[in-house]
């Protein structure tokens, strides 16, 4: 069962609203990480939007199965996404990696790791749909302590350049 309350960018401040991916509740999201089934009134770029926000949950299945699993069947698995919507995303997602350097006691180190999983989902899709073979490395390279996370944004441009 799902638990726990996502990190977005930063600690939410004394009495801040949850994101609302979490107040759409838990049954919510299975079907969208299973098949992306958008439901009627919402749209696919919305709900990858919301589900990315889930990605410094230090709840697991938050984190893993609604911020990854959510971009993988829609992103990767349906290519429901417009190039401008995967622009965006890479955009917010590219900043992700640098947010909360230095910070102790704080879980910012989850939403950085756990960014570099949906990174490598849109470069494979933004690559024409090529298999994983070009999106694998991308986790490894982003955990490298010698990894300058300036390099990533120019990289990235390149594919969606050809989106």
């Amino acid at each position: 069962m799902l638990s726990g309350r996502a990190i977005l960018s930063a600690a939410p401040s004394v009495g801040a609203q949850p994101p609302v991916a979490e107040n759409r509740g838990k049954p919510f999201w299975p079907a969208l990480a299973w098949d992306c089934a958008v439901p009627a009134g919402e749209s696919a770029f919305g709900l990858v939007s919301e589900a990315t926000s889930l990605l410094g949950s230090p709840d697991t299945e938050w984190r893993d199965d609604v911020g990854y699993g959510v971009v993988a069947a829609c992103v990767y698995q349906k290519k429901l996404l417009k190039a401008e919507e995967r622009r965006e995303l890479v955009g917010r997602l590219s900043a992700n990696p640098r947010r909360g350097i230095g910070e102790t006691g704080a879980d910012s180190v989850l939403l950085r790791s756990f960014s570099a999983p949906d990174l490598s989902i849109f470069s494979a899709v933004l690559t024409h749909a090529e298999d994983e073979r070009l999106a694998a490395p991308l986790p490894s390279v982003v955990r490298r302590p010698d990894f300058d996370p300036s390099a990533l944004d120019p990289w990235l441009a390149r594919f969606v350049d050809r989106s």
